[in-house]
């Protein structure tokens, strides 16, 4: 739709191009999600081997990486690339939370 309303010279100038979700998800997994979740899987490793003050100063430390993490959009067009990228990563950020939560 966004790019039948506009003239395909426009926006071609525009770099207003709409791209899949299935297609942006076949570059944000692998080059952001999955290298967060491993992250994360090893935070979770290291939490169950220390007291509970350490763990969540652990837990607390991956929840500021990630909320610091930026993500750059490769196409610069419509958006969808942040989009999707921010919805997955705080799916995780929900994980993360969840695990506060359970620390007390």
């Amino acid at each position: 739709m966004l790019e039948r309303a506009l003239d395909p010279r426009e926006r071609s100038k525009l770099g207003a191009h709409y791209t899949p979700r299935a297609y942006v998800e076949r570059l944000v997994i692998p080059t952001i999600i999955e290298p967060l979740r491993e992250d994360w899987e090893a935070v979770q490793a290291r939490v169950a081997e220390l007291d509970n003050a350490k763990a969540i100063e652990a837990v607390k430390a991956f929840h500021h990486m990630l909320c610091t993490t930026c993500v750059l959009a490769p196409a610069c067009g419509t958006g969808n690339f942040l989009y999707v990228s921010l919805e997955l990563m705080k799916r995780l950020e929900g994980e993360v939370l969840d695990a506060l939560d359970a620390l007390g």
